[in-house]
């Protein structure tokens, strides 16, 4: 029935996935209700919605794993938010995705995103350690070891940003004022947001108009249901033939 509505072959593919994942997931109440919505739901949005629902949960839900330099996030955004950014964005076409049960328009919401990618993927931004920085870190010498590593040309903590900064130390049970003193040299090391989102506009030049979306239009102010995230899970494993757990998000 949901097919009935649209021809379109995206689409066609997409609702196959979801009918897929819901036979697998039929013993586990919440997925089965989710997946059940979403069913429901896939066959009332056009492509431009779905690229929509898709791009606000990868930008805002989800991280690249383990990126450490410009090339490896070059990479995954050419070939992971790139093929999502080419919509309007219009208010009507998001105030239908509230309608619709895929996510709510937060008038008082707005997301940072040069501030959000700034702490998610400090590990590409932040400028190398000193042996004098790192030693004056007064950490043990075995946790020191462990945490830094040479990425390219510079010497940098084995994290993705702030928070799994802090937590890394927190379960080496790192006192707190030697967690917040580590924290806030990170921080100081990070370039401000200005120099990064002009550096992101010098790498990867479409990215102004990824920015140009969450600051001048409504869709930085969508936030997804779980029914938004499975369809956009869906989708984006039909655009892009990867998988991502549905359990990370939807349990």
């Amino acid at each position: 029935m949901s097919a009935a509505r649209n021809d379109d072959e995206d689409l066609h593919k997409t609702l196959s996935k979801l009918i897929v994942t819901r036979v697998k997931e039929n013993n586990i109440d919440i997925k089965r209700v989710v997946l059940n919505g979403a069913i429901s739901t896939a066959g009332k949005l056009t492509l431009n919605q779905m690229k929509i629902i898709t791009l606000s949960f990868l930008m805002k839900n989800t991280r690249f794993m383990s990126v450490r330099n410009w090339e490896g996030l070059k990479n995954n955004f050419e070939i992971k938010i790139k093929p999502f950014i080419d919509f309007s964005g219009t208010q009507s076409e998001l105030l239908y995705l509230q309608y619709t049960g895929c996510g709510n328009v937060e008038t008082l919401l707005t997301t940072d995103i040069v501030a959000h990618l700034r702490a998610t993927y400090g590990a590409v931004f932040v400028n190398s350690y000193t042996d004098e920085e790192i030693k004056g870190l007064n950490l043990p010498e075995e946790i020191t070891k462990e945490l830094f590593v040479r990425v390219d040309d510079r010497t940098i903590p084995n994290v993705d940003g702030i928070n799994e900064l802090r937590d890394f130390l927190k379960n080496k049970e790192v006192e707190n004022s030697l967690i917040e003193n580590a924290v806030s040299i990170y921080e100081s090391k990070l370039p401000s947001q200005e120099d990064i989102k002009s550096e992101f506009e010098k790498e990867i030049g479409w990215t102004k108009q990824l920015f140009e979306l969450f600051q001048s239009t409504t869709f930085n102010k969508l936030t997804l249901t779980s029914v938004g995230m499975a369809i956009a899970l869906a989708f984006y494993e039909q655009q892009i033939g990867q998988a991502l757990n549905m359990e990370t998000w939807i349990n």
